[in-house]
């Protein structure tokens, strides 16, 4: 089916946003890629049955993951104001959305709850962000890239399967929104969320993704995590849940990708692999000697850096600093000094960190105008 259409011209940021919405063109060749990967932290783990992966609530949370990649898509909103609360409340179900769904245990009445939260939360940030026009603009845009195209000319043969079925998504949702009438106010947002988003949920499971960006993520994670295993102060099997639960999300991450499941559920594997990951990595931070952490080497390099503004020009002329400017800093870095070399927390370090950086702000403020 194809209705009467407004053309549009297609800005770079406008043609990145259409290919995180639906992509244009064949996809590539599901191949395995070569992947040497380390060896792993346990013994991995046994392959597990992925049908319960298909009980209608764990597929409903897939399918409310996807539609959420498609609405940050549409809203870039990783730029958004980090005090959103609608964004936050969006990302902390996303994340227990990946970790339910994924876990063979979780109850059918934990997996209700969050898809409840999930997709109330997710109506919320549409309605509150997006508009009418900018949806009705996206659509246009999307048509444009995967049928008016030059390199597709109205063929839409020459598009991949997923590419064709979200054509017509978006073909459906503007009959549906025109259907509704202009002067119908929310006539796009309502095709957008009742329309394009689920049958871009289906169209997304023929996708035919590249494996090999999935399988070096858990290759590289298990190295990362072996060597903050190795550096840790105490007894590492006070991680051993924290580590096999993090294996348990690599192992069924590979095996989806393995097994050619469908795009969806395998980036909700990515998803639940990035959450445990992170989890483990803070425990095990929490574990770790100083000198070995991240904020440690931060302040240590943050202090050398520092140091050298210290030969900034010196004086009361254009583009010189005043003495007390240098002896302030002087005193930030000598307290930073003594931070790294005393310090017993991870805050203590973040703080320092924070301290010196202000101070070195401060000092590059009190230039002396010109020259």
């Amino acid at each position: 089916m194809k209705i009467n259409k407004r053309f549009v011209r297609t800005s770079a940021v406008a043609l990145a946003v259409t290919v995180g919405l639906g992509g244009f063109g064949v996809q590539p060749s599901a191949v395995q890629a070569d992947v040497q990967a380390d060896e792993p932290i346990v013994s991995s783990q046994a392959t597990i049955p992925l049908a319960y992966l298909n009980d209608s609530i764990r597929a409903e949370l897939i399918g409310l993951n996807l539609k959420r990649e498609q609405t940050f898509y549409l809203t870039q909103t990783y730029t958004y104001d980090p005090d959103s609360y609608r964004y936050h409340d969006l990302i902390a179900l996303q994340n227990k959305a990946y970790v339910a769904a994924l876990d063979p245990e979780a109850s059918q009445a934990e997996l209700s709850a969050i898809r409840q939260d999930y997709e109330k939360a997710l109506n919320d940030f549409i309605d509150f962000y997006i508009l009418d026009g900018q949806i009705s603009k996206t659509f246009a845009t999307s048509e444009y890239v995967l049928y008016y195209h030059s390199s597709i000319g109205e063929d839409e043969s020459k598009l991949s399967v997923s590419d064709r079925a979200v054509l017509h998504a978006v073909w459906d949702a503007q009959k549906y929104a025109e259907d509704l009438g202009w002067q119908e106010k929310g006539s796009y947002i309502r095709a957008f969320k009742e329309v394009y988003l689920p049958k871009v949920v289906q169209a997304k499971k023929l996708y035919v993704y590249d494996p090999a960006p999935y399988l070096q993520s858990a290759s590289k994670y298990r190295a990362d995590i072996q060597a903050r295993l190795a550096a840790i102060s105490g007894n590492a099997g006070n991680h051993a849940n924290s580590v096999q639960a993090f294996e348990q999300a690599a192992s069924l991450l590979e095996q989806l990708v393995n097994s050619n499941s469908d795009s969806n559920q395998v980036k909700m594997a990515q998803g639940n692999l990035d959450v445990r990951y992170a989890k483990l990595v803070d425990e095990l931070k929490r574990n770790s000697p100083i000198e070995n952490s991240e904020e440690y080497v931060k302040l240590k390099n943050g202090i050398a850096i520092v140091w050298k503004t210290m030969d900034a020009p010196k004086g009361i002329g254009p583009g010189q600093y005043p003495q007390s400017a240098f002896g302030d800093l002087r005193r930030a870095l000598r307290k930073a000094e003594r931070v790294l070399e005393t310090a017993t927390t991870l805050e203590q370090l973040k703080q320092a960190n924070s301290e010196l950086a202000n101070a070195q702000t401060d000092f590059l403020m009190r230039r002396k105008p010109g020259a």
